[in-house]
């Protein structure tokens, strides 16, 4: 990779659970979900033979109506027990012709793998990583993070982005939101050829959702380093903490909830924390 060109990629590396040198489109479904849509498909072809059931009913009341010789019985009349008879007849029979017709087209395998193609196809979220890279007095590489109480665990800052959106003005501008600082505050520049996808399954829906993250490597402007230069700070009750990859990777919660994208940080340890990868700021951040 050559920063001069850093918009510019022929190829990517992408991750989809474990690391691959190209990405494919495959189809990608939650083992909860897949067994849910397998039971769906098998119970649509069990209700395609339940008209037998109403309709030997049906055959069974009008056999009783030909042959049998309805009497005063229990203080009804016999009249009353035809008329039931034949209400209850007319009743199985409509019951039978419709779920008849509800059955008359078939499931197929294809209607099966189509259901599965659909679940595999969940929209996309893409997500923009803000990338800052500082190091201390002693020249390791940090990585700015934010601690999350919902999910109790570090994550990279990060910027929703819409499909096609990528432009690097549209991260550092809603970047800079995120840290009450002016559009100016930021610089972003899109690390082409590097990104993680991955995949999870609602533990409440059993639904499939797809991600995708892309990095961005921040520059923080000049006026504005000061609050950066600190360990730890805290910007809209939001508190952030400069941290190692190492120490990242050894946080069971964070790899717990996060650990694709810090695993391949670290896998392509070089595209992060190389000599060659330049510094969000460039003094060295304080203990």
């Amino acid at each position: 990779m050559t920063w001069e060109g850093i918009r510019v990629g022929v190829g990517r590396k992408s991750q989809v659970g474990a690391r691959t040198a190209h990405f494919v489109d495959p189809i990608t479904i939650g083992f909860d979900r897949l067994q849910i849509i397998i039971q769906e498909f098998a119970k649509r072809i069990q209700e395609r033979w339940f008209w037998l059931t109403p309709l030997a009913i049906a055959i069974t009341l009008l056999a009783t109506l030909i042959v049998s010789d309805f009497k005063d019985k229990y203080g009804l009349k016999a009249n009353d027990w035809r008329d039931g008879t034949i209400i209850a007849f007319v009743g199985f029979t409509l019951w039978a012709a419709i779920a008849g017709l509800k059955s008359w087209r078939r499931p197929s395998m294809t209607e099966l793998m189509d259901d599965i193609a659909k679940e595999s196809l969940s929209p996309l979220r893409h997500y923009a990583l803000t990338y800052f890279r500082a190091k201390d007095e002693s020249g390791a590489s940090h990585v700015l993070v934010y601690f999350d109480p919902i999910w109790n665990c570090y994550l990279l800052p990060y910027v929703s982005l819409q499909p096609g959106q990528s432009d690097p003005s549209d991260v550092s501008e809603y970047a800079t939101q995120r840290f009450s600082l002016p559009k100016e505050a930021f610089a972003a520049h899109e690390l082409v050829g590097l990104e993680v996808r991955h995949s999870k399954t609602s533990e409440a829906s059993h639904h499939l959702t797809n991600y995708r993250f892309t990095f961005y490597l921040m520059s923080v402007g000049a006026k504005h380093r000061d609050l950066f230069l600190k360990r730890k700070f805290e910007v809209q009750e939001r508190t952030y903490r400069w941290l190692t990859i190492e120490e990242l990777l050894s946080d069971t919660a964070s790899m717990s909830r996060n650990g694709e994208v810090y695993r391949y940080m670290r896998d392509e340890r070089s595209e992060f924390f190389g000599d060659g990868v330049p510094l969000s700021i460039k003094e060295a951040i304080g203990k």
